[in-house]
């Protein structure tokens, strides 16, 4: 490339709004998912059995319904749904949630109204929860538990790694993306430049496209807060927008340098491995991520990596 960074600011000196840094956490709604998800573990080993009166259906729940509507599909007059496995209907089977046998019900899918009316409704019971059964579930979130107590501080973890990721992406990397580009140097080829922003609004374009929309209203949808903005206001922001981008991918080449493993021989794996998982030809993929693209990618996705790390750290260090 000819465009580069002259400085390499350290990431790690870079402050953030204190905004950014708390994380507020609920804790009763934590201990409430927690416990709603070891509830759902343990029901998976129970017993089938008929439903106590009164008992609002739940998922894992085997229901015997009666449903009248437009829709051919929910207009029948016996329908056994597995509630929650989204085998029937992921949404109709959420709409069901809490109904009771006998409890006749309209909701509305797709636009239509349906009627229904709760059967028969089968449960399971939840029999102690032990170790055998947490193992069982094979969580790639975290290290296998030693115990119900571990298993369930891991699952706590677990959701504050996702508060705090939500955190991070709602705002943070972006404002830490532009305070680094900020403190760099660079010197950029506006030829390169302009190559770069005018590839990405093409592929843009042709999302647009494929989306069924004008690429107007795609680049709008970009943004959580486009306003009443034109499209060639819009447009600009993109624009913008992709010039942080390209200097972001300089700032990621010079702090990782021989870190990332993006070289033709790992491309050329990674386009075989998605031509397997597509079905399309490996041609098609190097058309649709050319080798530079490629490149870029890596770097960001190792960078995000890295100040999703750091970010993290600072969030507990700020609450102690």
């Amino acid at each position: 490339m000819k465009s580069k960074i002259l400085s390499v600011p350290n990431y790690k000196e870079i402050p953030l709004a204190e905004k950014f840094l708390s994380l507020k956490i609920d804790e009763a709604a934590v201990a409430a998912e927690i416990e709603a998800e070891l509830h759902r573990i343990a029901k998976k080993h129970g017993e089938v059995v008929e439903a106590e009166p009164g008992h609002g259906i739940e998922e894992g729940d085997i229901v015997m319904l009666k449903a009248s509507s437009e829709l051919p599909k929910f207009n029948k007059p016996m329908i056994p749904v597995t509630v929650g496995r989204g085998l029937f209907d992921y949404d109709f089977e959420e709409a069901i949630l809490g109904l009771e046998e006998g409890q006749e019900e309209e909701i509305e899918l797709q636009g239509k109204k349906i009627q229904v009316k709760i059967l028969k409704v089968k449960t399971k019971t939840i029999p102690e929860l032990t170790l055998e059964m947490l193992q069982a579930e094979n969580n790639d979130y975290f290290e296998p538990a030693t115990s119900v107590e571990d298993y369930k501080e891991k699952y706590r973890q677990g959701i504050i790694a996702g508060l705090k990721a939500d955190l991070y992406f709602s705002g943070a990397a972006g404002e830490l993306r532009d305070k680094i580009i900020d403190a760099a140097e660079f010197s950029i080829d506006e030829a390169e430049l302009n190559e770069f922003i005018e590839y990405q609004m093409s592929g843009i374009t042709e999302e647009a496209q494929r989306c069924g929309q004008s690429a107007g209203d795609y680049m709008r949808s970009l943004f959580s807060n486009p306003g009443s903005a034109s499209d060639e206001e819009i447009a600009q922001r993109v624009r913008d927008n992709l010039v942080l981008d390209f200097k972001f991918d300089l700032y990621a080449r010079a702090l990782l340098q021989d870190e990332v493993d993006c070289s033709k021989e790992q491309y050329e794996k990674e386009v075989k491995y998605y031509a397997a998982e597509s079905g399309e030809s490996e041609e098609s993929i190097r058309a649709q991520l050319p080798y530079e693209i490629y490149q870029r990618q890596s770097y960001s996705s190792a960078l995000q990596g890295r100040l999703m790390k750091e970010f993290s750290q600072r969030v507990s260090a700020h609450e102690g």
